[in-house]
């Protein structure tokens, strides 16, 4: 099975392109500010999330009091019965939705990363060829970028069962007897001052190292322009 994962250069090398509004050069015809594939890619990576989540996002998912994504499981987002997701965000992918230009004006089915028309963004592969082209780097995809912010958070000696939790495999819950009912009350634990949900700690430890590399790329460069 494929295992790639980004390097700590590679990663140098795309983070900051990864931005809204687009690096100019990789909007193609589209204004900066009407391309939103670079900034989705990077919200995979602060996420962990699969593709098609981000693509079919919708602004009524984020709960921006609470910091919560329900992600609707794909494929079933007209089944009543379907079991959705909830997972708290990092600072940084909360930041990275606040400041897109629909955050405030959007109605709630509208999509967080649509296409220039509004619709399902579905030439993934362009975006990311862009990118690839102009970081110098190649053989990579959307997936490789969500396994390699799960193995990021495994460096960080986050426990398993809560890197399942993020990726969405299995609902762990049902492990020691509770209710799947159980990720309806992510919400209460911010009542507490002392209790935090440990996705969201990790998430943003992984958030903080991925601002360490960039800013790290970022002084090399400047460095090595200073020259």
């Amino acid at each position: 099975s494929r295992d790639r994962v980004l390097t700590e250069d590679e990663l140098a090398k795309v983070l900051p392109l990864m931005k809204y509004p687009a690096p100019a050069g990789l909007s193609g015809k589209l204004e900066p500010e009407d391309h939103l594939r670079p900034a989705a890619h990077r919200f995979i990576l602060l996420t962990c999330a699969r593709l098609r989540e981000v693509a079919e996002m919708c602004w009524g998912d984020v709960d921006f009091k609470s910091g919560i994504w329900t992600k609707v499981p794909i494929d079933k987002r007209s089944l009543k019965d379907s079991k959705m997701q909830r997972i708290p965000l990092s600072d940084a992918a909360m930041k990275l939705l606040a400041d897109l230009p629909s955050a405030k004006s959007a109605a709630p089915e509208d999509l967080v990363f649509p296409n220039s028309v509004g619709n399902v963004e579905g030439n993934w592969s362009r975006g990311t060829t862009a990118l690839q082209e102009a970081s110098g780097t190649t053989d990579w995809t959307r997936h490789d970028l969500r396994r390699t912010s799960s193995t990021i958070l495994h460096a960080l000696h986050t426990p398993i069962d809560t890197i399942a939790d993020v990726l969405g495999h299995t609902n762990r819950s049902k492990r020691t007897g509770l209710s799947g009912a159980v990720e309806h009350y992510v919400v209460a634990t911010k009542i507490l001052n002392d209790v935090e949900d440990v996705r969201k700690v990790h998430l943003d430890r992984l958030a903080r190292v991925l601002d360490t590399i960039e800013s790290r790329a970022e002084n090399d460069a400047y460095g090595v322009d200073a020259a």
